[in-house]
């Protein structure tokens, strides 16, 4: 959608205990998943590669330097995973993410994120992250 992206994951996992371990049932069902809103404040947009069913690199419009600032995204994630169902107790997390990534050139990215993660009968984190990736 432009400079907007929007990308989704649901995961449903079918666990079966071992037969030597003293559960109820034979079979539990687990389940995840994630939701992220992005913005370029910059204008570049995400490029996606069907023949790898994924993004390619971002190539910023005007790279770090000779008056260039690279790419800027915004970013707002929300995930959540399940590991319950009737006796098993795996544990249940929510997370919001809010992030910055700042693309430098198509090889090199700084991202900031801050994540709020509600982890039941645990309790409550925040988190602050600092990523620097070069890719080959």
């Amino acid at each position: 959608m432009g400079s907007f992206a929007l990308q989704s994951e649901y995961t449903i996992s079918d666990l079966s205990p071992a037969d030597s371990l003293d559960y109820q049932k034979e079979s539990y069902l687990l389940d995840a998943f994630f939701a992220t809103f992005s913005w370029f404040i910059t204008g570049e947009h995400k490029n996606y590669n069907p023949s790898k069913t994924a993004f390619d690199r971002l190539k910023p419009k005007k790279n770090l330097g000779k008056g260039g600032t690279g790419a800027f995204e915004l970013a707002i994630r929300y995930s959540y995973i399940n590991m319950n169902d009737n006796d098993l107790s795996g544990g249940l997390m929510n997370n919001l993410t809010a992030g910055l990534n700042w693309y430098l050139n198509p090889a090199t990215r700084f991202s900031f994120n801050y994540i709020h993660s509600d982890v039941s009968q645990l309790g409550k984190a925040n988190i602050f992250q600092v990523r620097f990736q070069v890719t080959f």
